[in-house]
């Protein structure tokens, strides 16, 4: 765990103290202000990495490393599409069973969002298409052992500096192994953040997953400060905040994010 704190305290230090990395940019607000949008015309590779702990009953712990490469493709004049991919790696101890670690990938996830482009006017913006669920775990108490498929959605709205918005889905399994049981589930994330000067912003959101075959509510919301630089030509967003546990699925004590987002 000490390793674990080293790299914190490192990442957050270069991110939000280290000025002489960055580059005075007029348009570093405006590029603020785009990354705040799911549905940008942008390029970005964010790296999200959770820290939780205090999982009852064993006190346990998880680290979770996930990389979501987010990359748009115009179909026509009117028509864009957002491929987004949600790939998990996890690190687990004491959560399933005391005294027991589980390390591997969980399910990855992939979505298509289709945005109309003639609609996307005064800030307004949405899309939606659908959603998939791989079993990729490398770990039956990781993931799934289901495909799972459904369709999801995004609405936001932009005004000044300002974004409020949702993303939602809903998946239930197709496919997979006839012993796991059947999946289905509702993702629910509400968002809110402002932009300030000089590349600063907050985030505010909640990631709700309800599992209804298991009647349980595993969320957490986020409050994130937000830092964008400049690492020579590579715009970098750094952000990081607490994680809070809500919902009786997520029985954790507290949490942390620290939330890396490259745009290329």
């Amino acid at each position: 765990m000490s390793t674990l704190k080293s790299t914190t305290t490192i990442l957050i230090f270069t991110c939000f103290f280290s000025n002489a990395l960055a580059q005075t940019d007029a348009s570093r607000d405006s590029l603020a202000l785009k990354l705040q949008n799911p549905l940008a015309k942008l390029v970005v590779f964010p790296v999200n990495i959770d820290y939780n702990y205090g999982f009852e009953p064993h006190d346990g712990s998880r680290v979770t490393v996930q990389l979501e490469p987010v990359v748009p493709a115009k179909l026509s004049e009117n028509w864009r599409m957002i491929l987004r991919a949600v790939a998990p790696f996890v690190t687990q101890s004491d959560i399933v069973f005391n005294g027991e670690s589980e390390t591997g990938l969980r399910d990855f996830t992939l979505s298509a969002f289709f945005v109309p482009t003639q609609w996307s006017r005064n800030g307004l913006s949405f899309g939606f298409g659908p959603v998939i669920s791989l079993p990729t775990a490398t770990n039956d108490f990781l993931g799934t052992g289901k495909w799972s498929l459904g369709p999801t959605a995004v609405l936001l709205k932009q005004a000044n500096k300002l974004t409020a918005g949702i993303l939602v889905n809903q998946s239930w399994s197709v496919a997979g192994n006839s012993d796991r049981a059947d999946v289905s589930t509702f993702l629910f994330q509400p968002f809110v953040s402002q932009v300030f000067n000089k590349g600063w912003s907050v985030l505010g959101a909640t990631e709700i997953l309800q599992d209804w075959k298991n009647d349980t509510t595993n969320g957490t919301v986020f409050v994130l400060a937000q830092k964008l630089l400049n690492f020579g030509n590579l715009p970098l967003q750094c952000a990081v905040g607490p994680a809070i546990p809500v919902g009786n699925g997520n029985t954790s004590e507290f949490g942390f994010r620290i939330r890396l987002t490259a745009t290329l």
